[in-house]
């Protein structure tokens, strides 16, 4: 008598493969001064944001709105087009729009610019299977020039555990052309995560996420140059307790970060960054609330 096996999971995209250990990062949501964010949603699709930070000239005003459409709804979670925007009172502006053609296929356009030029455009197709994922993407493409970057990515369940997968880049250029070939994998333990990736400039990047217990999360990640011998390393943890979130961080570089948001009430939330840089010399620090 034979057993049907369980089906493999989709892994995800390649770009994600380190994106369990990203999200612990302090400096990553590290601000300066005063902030305060608000989000009210204005019917059931629209969602308006402002976001004013004070820190003397680096002073900012925030405009975000965020559309959900229902020209494709999977779901009451899940409905496409999702289209987000943001623009700052001195003119910069992004964009994201992301649409589901059909089953399986998305497409994803992101614009950046300033106030005075045009910054960047990137356009992906990403199509996901049951257990796999493959992306193309265009960075900054110009025809009329011949320049721009091509990204061709493709990643696969190998087991339920394991995913391997490689990305293919391509980049031509008024100076010339070029391009790197990427391999890496992520395993997942019970209670644990790794990934590896290593390109044919022979930059490694190694990542370990461990869950040690219900309320604690550590991780750390490992950037190496194997041709220059230089190597960078952050060791960052998150603790949750009932109503807040700890994050901490240390890299080599010497930097320590801390980011802690409590909530004080449904929709409000309290956030408080320490960014300590022992090279450097220099320290920051952030308080704000976060409304909605």
């Amino acid at each position: 008598m034979t057993t049907q096996s369980e089906p493999l999971p989709n892994p995800g995209s390649f770009d994600g493969l380190a994106a369990a250990v990203r999200g612990l990062f302090a400096l990553n949501m590290s601000f300066k001064g005063a902030m305060l964010s608000i989000q009210r949603p204005v019917g059931n699709h629209l969602v308006l944001g402002h976001s004013i930070g004070l820190n003397g000239k680096e002073s900012y005003y925030r405009f975000r709105p965020n559309y959900v459409g229902t020209l494709n709804k999977k779901s009451e979670q899940e409905m496409y087009p999702i289209c987000a925007a943001e623009i700052s009172h001195s003119g910069d502006f992004s964009a994201n729009i992301v649409h589901e053609i059909t089953e399986g296929l998305k497409t994803k356009l992101q614009i950046q610019a300033s106030s005075t030029s045009y910054e960047a455009a990137i356009w992906e197709n990403e199509f996901s299977g049951s257990d796999f994922t493959a992306s193309l993407k265009a960075i900054n493409v110009n025809p009329a020039r011949s320049t721009g970057m091509w990204s061709l990515s493709y990643f696969q369940s190998v087991t339920p555990s394991l995913a391997l997968g490689s990305e293919f880049q391509y980049q031509h250029s008024s100076q010339g052309e070029g391009s790197v070939i990427q391999v890496g994998g992520r395993y997942a333990g019970d209670q644990w995560v790794g990934s590896l990736l290593l390109n044919t400039g022979l930059n490694l990047n190694a990542t370990y996420v461990h869950k040690i217990s219900p309320s604690i999360v550590a991780g750390c990640d490992f950037d190496a140059n194997l041709i220059q011998g230089s190597v960078r390393s952050s060791v960052a943890a998150q603790y949750n307790f009932q109503s807040s979130a700890y994050r901490a961080q240390i890299t080599s570089g010497g930097s320590v970060a801390g980011y802690f948001e409590k909530q004080l009430a449904p929709a409000f939330n309290l956030v408080l960054s320490v960014v300590l840089n022992h090279a450097k010399k220099d320290a920051y620090a952030g308080i704000g609330l976060n409304i909605g």
